[in-house]
């Protein structure tokens, strides 16, 4: 797992790096837009292990919403294509300003509100399937989304995102490498708990050997198959 982490980032972070420092905002918007919809989708498969159903269609397109409004919001009127070529961004929205955040999130309640109205999935599967579409858009979808936000914001902003995320880097990796430190003084814990049970119970093996050694031996001294009259009790000499 250490060396797959190892060979992933070597080949993902030259990348990445020159995505978030030469890319504009629009290339670093499709690049997150990308990432949101993997990350959703393995999100969503975690939620179908536990019956869990997501909404997926609807909500990864309101998760490409989000990010095309923080491109919308991130404030770059125009950018560099090539050479001399300067692309210039002029957006309406009803006659007004480029929508909110707020109303992305109005449309995903309204549409996940009509999609389990008119859905043919039973009661007890609608509720959980809103839930984990919901927590997909607003835990996995809306932080990364804010990258493009962070991206656009002025001439620091490439600085600004790659530095968010060298220290998400360097957190996941003393996190993996803690958890896996955890495992292997478990194992070892197990492995000694289970070594001194197998002790244990090697010791009262050789008791209880010990024990038929010493009544075979009464037993033969008795005069082996002789039944014991008058008494009422076993062969003598027997100490349990």
């Amino acid at each position: 797992m250490t060396w797959k982490r190892v060979a992933t980032s070597a080949v993902l972070i030259p990348f990445v790096v020159g995505i978030v420092l030469w890319g504009s905002t629009a290339v670093m918007a499709l690049a997150v837009a990308l990432v949101t919809l993997l990350a959703l989708f393995e999100y969503f498969a975690l939620g179908e292990a536990i019956g869990h159903r997501a909404y997926r269609f609807w909500t990864a397109t309101c998760a490409l919403l989000l990010i095309f409004v923080q491109w919308l919001l991130a404030g770059e009127a125009a950018y560099r294509l090539s050479g001399d070529l300067v692309a210039y961004r002029r957006v309406w929205w009803f006659g007004s300003s480029a929508p909110g955040l707020e109303t992305v999130f109005f449309l995903f309640v309204l549409g996940t509100a009509v999609i389990a109205l008119f859905t043919k999935r039973p009661l007890v599967e609608t509720l959980p399937a809103a839930g984990i579409s919901s927590s997909g858009l607003i835990l996995v979808a809306f932080p990364l989304s804010y990258a493009v936000r962070l991206h656009g914001a002025g001439s620091q902003g490439p600085a600004l995102l790659l530095f968010a995320m060298v220290i998400i880097w360097v957190g996941d990796t003393a996190v993996v490498r803690q958890i896996q430190a955890g495992v292997a003084f478990e194992s070892e814990q197990d492995l000694g708990g289970s070594g001194c049970q197998f002790s244990r119970l090697a010791d009262r093996g050789g008791r209880l050997c010990a024990i038929h050694e010493r009544a075979v031996a009464a037993f033969a001294g008795h005069g082996g198959g002789r039944e014991c009259r008058g008494t009422g009790r076993g062969p003598a000499g027997i100490g349990l």
